[in-house]
């Protein structure tokens, strides 16, 4: 079990945004809303001491979250649900999603572990460390059409393999 906060983090960060977007929330919302809900996290980190299971705990936050999102942005969607019937659908979502994400982060691995080393490397910098496709460009000594495309290549890649092992 990941022992320092930011490995909580990216070990529940993928399982957290399923469950948010689940909730019908749309991806750059969900995003935020992973960012909110860490940012809750390490404002209370004084807290962590005391819980018992992070991933619980850091699920309850997000729910929050959504309710919050939800009373701010009246969405028509589920405008006619009541809190408690939205905590329903989101306890269903969580406990639906957490063997699906699971076994999909598997498979993504698998994906991943077939990719040629520099398409590991250019992903590794892009998501792991953060750089932006025109500073792996550079650094590459590449043009940032080059890398874009790289990019697409890879994703493509991995939907591909992700769809074949799907069946």
């Amino acid at each position: 079990m990941p022992t320092t906060l930011e490995a909580q983090f990216q070990t529940h960060k993928i399982p957290l945004y399923a469950f948010i977007r689940k909730s019908g929330i749309s991806p750059s919302e969900a995003d935020d809303i992973v960012q909110d809900t860490f940012l809750h996290i390490v404002q209370h980190q004084d807290e962590l001491a005391q819980i018992e299971n992070f991933r619980a705990w850091m699920f309850k936050i997000a729910r929050f979250k959504i309710l919050s999102y939800f009373r701010d942005h009246q969405r028509s969607k589920v405008s006619h649900l009541s809190d408690e019937n939205l905590q329903m659908v989101l306890d269903e979502a969580e406990f639906q999603n957490d063997q699906q994400i699971s076994d999909r982060v598997d498979q993504l691995k698998n994906c991943l572990k077939k990719l040629p080393h520099k398409s590991k490397v250019i992903l590794d910098q892009h998501y792991y460390k953060g750089f932006a496709l025109h500073e792996i460009a550079a650094k590459a000594g590449k043009s940032n059409g080059a890398i874009y495309n790289a990019v697409s290549r890879i994703r493509q890649m991995l939907k591909q393999c992700l769809e074949s092992n799907l069946f």
